[in-house]
């Protein structure tokens, strides 16, 4: 199944307008992540972790993957790429991106399927305060859960597959300025197609 799905959003890719920068989940590099998942997403897609900046932002996406899963070498290798990439943003204001949110509904909620292990979760909180993160987008719950946590928004936004909380597929638009971060949803039966 991940095989196919890398294969199908790549010749989908090919056509695409505009840059593209896919933060792999669950479903990309599989659940328990191991050296063949990883190889192979790499090989098909490209980086599952990198930074690039727009508008004055530093835009840092992440393999959450390998914070969920301790993956040998790889989970230690990509926490201390993410904690360096950070540190070294100067003043850029910071969007982390991941498949994982870190919480639903608390800071300290138990671990589930959907988020973040405590432990990595208050490491990470604890790190964009320090660091000028000013959002952190995700995905994964296939439902829309908006948080803010001592002014960081924390956004896992609607899927153009399927919403479990029934709400129309769609995506998040996101309107960046250096000094404010607004975003709202776009339904994709409001697009009109030429």
């Amino acid at each position: 199944m991940i095989i196919h799905n890398l294969i199908v959003f790549k010749s989908i890719k090919a056509d695409f307008k505009v840059p593209c920068h896919l933060a792999s989940g669950n479903h990309d590099v599989g659940n328990i992540p191991n050296d063949s998942t990883l190889n192979y997403y790499r090989k098909i897609i490209g980086k599952d972790y990198f930074e690039f900046k727009n508008k004055g932002y530093s835009f840092i996406i992440t393999n959450t993957q390998l914070w969920k899963i301790d993956v040998e070498k790889e989970s230690q290798k990509h926490d201390d790429w993410f904690k360096e990439t950070l540190k070294n943003q100067k003043n850029n204001p910071v969007i982390v991106i991941g498949h994982f949110p870190l919480f639903i509904e608390l800071p300290k909620e138990e671990d589930h399927y959907f988020n973040l292990p405590i432990t990595k979760r208050q490491e990470l909180l604890n790190l964009f305060l320090k660091n000028n993160v000013k959002a952190y987008l995700s995905g994964h719950t296939h439902k829309t859960v908006i948080n803010n946590y001592k002014n960081i928004q924390l956004v896992s936004g609607e899927t153009t597959s399927k919403n479990f909380d029934d709400r129309h597929l769609g995506f998040r638009l996101w309107n960046i300025t250096p000094d404010t971060l607004k975003h709202r949803f776009i339904a994709l039966d409001s697009l009109s197609v030429p």
